[in-house]
């Protein structure tokens, strides 16, 4: 009885603490998914602010590229791309989509095609601000619009330059136009434009550490966060496992001893039945019952059996049952017995 109270009671416990451990669980499964899309977002919020700074750094690329192609060739298709360059970053052209990936080189030629669509007018600037860049990420990001402005001036006073070489549309320039040219290839050649494109560069390159070392530390911060998680959620799954593997044990501890402890009462319930069973059986060896209406003499006391014969009331008693008899003489009959006998006179 002492198993049945106390078995129940711990297994109650375990239950509780298994309940706990899976609640637990539950919570650190949702905590996990947080963290992994929080991670998510990170990675691609660094994946996006490295595309929008690549992006700067391209279109001063791109426009150094296209005023050094007008200037060489003349070409009024590359001036028209500068300006375009311009307008687009500056959210005055619409923007083509996939903007990122490979779009100016596509239409290098006259009869280039653009290989994406134009999406809707965003300036560069607007993008910047939200992407969730750090107060000093903008700064620096800020500090090289600034400083392209005197790039952009050297490359449009070399546009003008050319523009006289080539103007109403000569294709024989005058010796003082080929000094506008040459004057041009040497602004953007020489040594003011390198240091102008410098100026420009170095806070970008300033911008990518930084950069680079704020999304990182997230990264890490949140992966770390995500692998802690994940070996609590590992441990807890483990203690699931035991506290189940405990319970189990013990329920088949439990239903052990219970069915020992029932085998028990049965086996000695067993006994007790069979011993009296035993008594009864010998009490009924001992004992036979005559049942029934049984015809008997009026006078002489003879009963009458089932095949018709009369026998005396001994005699019938001792063939139907296991009774004996032995004589005797009553108190009430011994004065009447010694009278015919004679004995008192004696």
């Amino acid at each position: 009885m002492k198993n049945e109270i106390i078995y129940p009671k711990y297994n109650l416990l375990i239950l509780a603490f298994l309940l706990i451990l899976v609640l637990i669980s539950a919570y650190l499964f949702q905590t996990l998914n947080t963290n992994q899309s929080e991670l998510v977002r990170v990675q691609e919020n660094r994946y996006t602010s490295y595309l929008l700074a690549s992006q700067l750094r391209r279109s001063s690329d791109e426009l150094t590229r296209l005023v050094r192609a007008y200037a060489i060739t003349g070409n009024p298709m590359y001036e028209k791309q500068f300006l375009d360059v311009q307008a687009i970053r500056n959210g005055k052209s619409p923007r083509p989509i996939h903007y990122d990936r490979v779009y100016w080189d596509f239409l290098a030629i006259n009869d280039g095609v653009s290989p994406y669509a134009r999406g809707e007018p965003i300036s560069l600037e607007s993008l910047v601000k939200n992407a969730g860049f750090s107060k000093d990420e903008l700064q620096l990001l800020e500090l090289s619009r600034q400083n392209s402005d005197h790039l952009i001036s050297l490359e449009k006073k070399s546009i003008n330059l050319i523009k006289n070489h080539y103007k109403d549309g000569n294709t024989k320039a005058t010796v003082s136009d080929e000094s506008n040219k040459q004057m041009a290839i040497d602004i953007l050649y020489g040594d003011e434009y390198f240091n102008a494109k410098i100026a420009i560069m170095n806070p970008i390159n300033q911008f990518y550490e930084k950069l680079d070392n704020r999304t990182k530390n997230q990264v890490d911060a949140m992966a770390q966060q995500l692998s802690l998680n994940l070996n609590f959620q590992v441990l807890v799954f483990v203690l699931i496992v035991i506290t189940i593997l405990v319970l189990i044990l013990r329920a088949s501890r439990y239903h052990k001893n219970m069915v020992k402890e029932l085998n028990k009462s049965v086996s000695e319930r067993t006994e007790e039945l069979r011993i009296t069973n035993q008594d009864l059986q010998s009490s009924l060896d001992e004992i036979k019952t005559i049942q029934g209406i049984i015809p008997i003499c009026s006078y002489c006391h003879s009963i009458r059996d089932d095949e018709g014969s009369w026998d005396q009331l001994e005699s019938y008693i001792s063939k139907n049952s296991d009774a004996a008899f032995s004589h005797g003489i009553c108190p009430k009959c011994l004065p009447k017995v010694r009278t015919e006998q004679g004995l008192d006179n004696a």
